[in-house]
């Protein structure tokens, strides 16, 4: 909670924030552990007074818990999992909560802030790419004859949730961007803890249409434990959590980063999913290397062994779980990196319309499954593949140009000396999701959308004279 809506939030204010977040704490387990119905409307409607009380306090931690429910609650929880018939439908809880967390923003910023209307009424760069692949998207959606179905809502539902929290980040800035990166490090946290419970205790899970929103099943003799949304947290909050390090001095916060540095990894490792682990690793390298490229400090013999020694265990750590067997073996056929080379060859052996124009939203392809039949597939493993199915050659051209002007914000803020903290963990964020996009696509789930509009707007929200909190 930022410090500043603590300071002046009324006992009102209180009581309604803790006691939604209490309510939704017990009845999301209560949902999880029996599939009531009651269970989930009650935390559904308990997650959204959260996220009105964040909005109408401006606070820019509405971001962090929208980031939270995905990693924590999971992108596809709703009544469906649960017994019986959903009174709600297949209403996910994250979407009614970001929902509710972004009409209340607009209205305030509506009201009280023409400033901030004028600044969405400017487009920058990054607005003018997002909008032409998105109306050429929907051109040759209306093209291919407006077909309506459940692959068509989920790409409508990508765009809506990142409009939505975009409106969030740029109305709510109460308390800063400091209070986005810590609540990044603690849901990382969170969610390895999560892991960590999940594959300990050994109970079964089957991703997406499990209420635990997670998997949990052995593969070739090792246990995998993978979090839906949980996952793609944990690749990026050990790199904010290595920048944030640098940049506080107090020991009990030390110790929280490095815990979450050494948790995320530990659970990325329990998943033995390769792209995770290594792209997490390569971000703490990263970021060490951006740090001691500013600050550049001092190197001495004891400084470089103890760094040899912090790199040694952070592999280790991270190779706990069956990602070491996976990096070591080859794959079997249509398996892993065999999976993906199918996919591609089937996604070149579509017509020319579909590789170069797309098939705007609602695309698909003739993919394969983990046993080499043909199915049919609205997503690719592939963050390529994924894009040019939607929106084509201009789909492709358009990602590339936001890559080119992010890539420029970045170094101009650098140069120029401002929120480097800050800069640099969105910069993190962007290049570790589209790295991991390569083979796993996050870019194109809601678990990666999130994190990668709070990454963007990292980079491109002006300067603060207080990044860092607790300093």
């Amino acid at each position: 909670m930022d410090i500043r809506w603590a300071l002046t939030a009324s006992r009102w204010e209180y009581a309604w924030f803790f006691s939604a977040v209490l309510g939704l704490a017990i009845a999301w387990s209560l949902f999880v552990s029996t599939g009531s119905q009651t269970s989930y409307v009650v935390a559904l409607v308990a997650a959204s007074i959260v996220a009105a009380s964040l909005a109408i306090a401006r606070s820019s931690l509405l971001a962090g818990y929208i980031l939270a429910l995905v990693a924590l609650v999971g992108p596809d929880a709703n009544g469906t999992l649960g017994a019986g018939n959903p009174p709600l439908g297949s209403l996910r809880l994250v979407d009614a909560a970001t929902l509710t967390g972004a009409l209340p923003a607009i209205a305030l910023a509506v009201r009280s802030s023409r400033k901030s209307l004028a600044r969405l009424r400017r487009p920058g760069a990054l607005a003018v790419l997002s909008f032409v692949a998105a109306s050429y998207a929907a051109l040759r959606w209306s093209m291919e004859g407006d077909r309506t179905d459940s692959l068509v809502r989920a790409d409508v539902r990508l765009l809506a949730l990142a409009l939505l929290l975009w409106l969030i980040a740029v109305t709510c800035r109460r308390g800063g961007t400091a209070t986005i990166l810590w609540a990044f490090v603690a849901v990382g946290l969170l969610a390895a803890i999560k892991a960590a419970a999940i594959h300990l205790s050994g109970v079964y899970g089957i991703g997406s249409f499990d209420r635990l929103q997670a998997s949990n099943y052995y593969v070739s003799g090792h246990l995998r434990t993978i979090l839906d949304g949980g996952d793609t947290v944990m690749i990026l909050a050990p790199a904010v959590a290595v920048l944030l390090l640098n940049a506080t001095h107090r020991t009990a916060l030390k110790v929280l980063l490095g815990a979450c540095v050494l948790g995320c990894l530990w659970a990325l490792g329990l998943s033995a999913t390769r792209t995770s682990v290594l792209v997490a690793l390569g971000l703490v390298v990263s970021a060490a290397l951006a740090v001691a490229i500013l600050a550049r400090p001092p190197l001495s013999g004891r400084v470089i062994g103890a760094t040899a020694v912090i790199a040694i265990v952070l592999v280790a750590v991270a190779l706990l779980g069956g990602a070491a067997s996976r990096l070591t073996h080859a794959d079997a056929p249509h398996v892993g990196l065999n999976f993906r080379k199918d996919e591609i060859k089937s996604f070149l052996r579509s017509s020319a319309s579909t590789k170069y124009l797309g098939q705007g939203l609602g695309g698909r392809f003739m993919g394969k499954d983990i046993n080499g039949r043909p199915v049919v597939a609205g997503w690719a493993h592939e963050l390529p593949v994924w894009i040019a199915l939607k929106a084509g050659v201009l789909g492709l051209i358009c990602a590339v140009l936001a890559l080119c002007v992010l890539a420029r914000r970045v170094v101009r803020r650098l140069h120029a000396a401002r929120d480097q903290v800050q800069t640099l963990s969105g910069a993190m964020i962007v290049a570790g999701l589209v790295i991991a996009s390569l083979t796993l696509d996050r870019l194109a789930l809601v678990e990666g959308l999130i994190p990668l509009i709070i990454g963007v707007f990292l980079i491109s929200s002006p300067e603060e004279p207080h990044v860092l909190v607790g300093r």
